[in-house]
């Protein structure tokens, strides 16, 4: 539209423009997720594919009538999903919820006694969740599932 008014512009230059100093426009985009999960009463989500760069992506849509909120990323798991729904968010609780979650999961029984011994303890970010999955010796799908857990219980 630009070249058609005889704007002369390069596409990096508009990428620029558009992404360089736009942090305010993540945090409230970030805050519309926040508020909007507060104030209403349900929300629906869907995803679509898209390829960027050469790869596989996925653009999620969370909302409903009173909000709309989207995030790109290069999954579509389960554990994605909820690293999205949480928003700013950075933590990690192993709660009541969390619980039931791995209960409904099947965990193995020994894995299950661990994580119930955990109940209540709270991780700051990603590397301390990390640490913790580590020192109990949970790996692979048992750790996905007990960090999908710990999501839940935010």
């Amino acid at each position: 539209m630009l070249k058609d008014i005889g704007v002369q512009i390069s596409s990096g230059q508009i990428n620029r423009i558009i992404s360089d100093n736009n942090d305010i426009f993540h945090n409230e985009k970030e805050e519309i997720l926040n508020v909007g999960l507060k104030i209403s009463p349900f929300g629906v989500t869907d995803d679509t594919g898209h390829r960027h760069k050469a790869k596989n992506g996925y653009c999620t849509h969370i909302g409903n009538e009173l909000f709309s909120y989207y995030k790109s990323s290069y999954s579509k798991s389960r554990l994605n999903f909820l690293e999205i729904l949480r928003g700013q968010d950075t933590g990690y609780n192993i709660t009541g919820h969390s619980i039931a979650y791995y209960k409904k999961q099947k965990l193995p029984e020994h894995k299950f006694i661990l994580l119930k011994k955990a109940i209540g303890q709270e991780f700051k970010n990603k590397s301390a969740w990390e640490e913790f999955i580590k020192i109990l010796g949970l790996k692979d799908n048992h750790a996905k599932t007990a960090t999908e857990g710990a999501l839940i219980g935010r």
